[in-house]
């Protein structure tokens, strides 16, 4: 089963990271420089970076979760 969980946050943290990093993102940025009505926009390089410090953060996520999944099958004894 603890096979068959990670297997499958593997592949959909995968297929995430693969959307958020291939993804045009010139339509997200444009829209974060624009605005809204309730907001104002930000400059450009505000917007390219906080997109990156996005990209980063889920890297990082995933990477911890799949540490903590492989540490917890390895170490924490079997249930029965």
């Amino acid at each position: 089963m603890l096979v068959a969980v990670f297997t499958f946050s593997v592949f959909s943290g995968a297929v995430t990271l693969y959307v958020l990093f291939n993804r045009e993102q010139d339509s997200s940025i444009q829209q974060c420089v624009t605005g809204t009505a309730d907001q104002p926009g930000y400059s450009l390089s505000d917007c390219q970076h906080g997109y990156n410090v996005i990209k980063g953060i889920a890297v990082g996520g995933f990477i911890v979760v799949w540490l903590l999944e492989i540490c917890s099958s390895l170490f924490l004894p079997p249930t029965s």
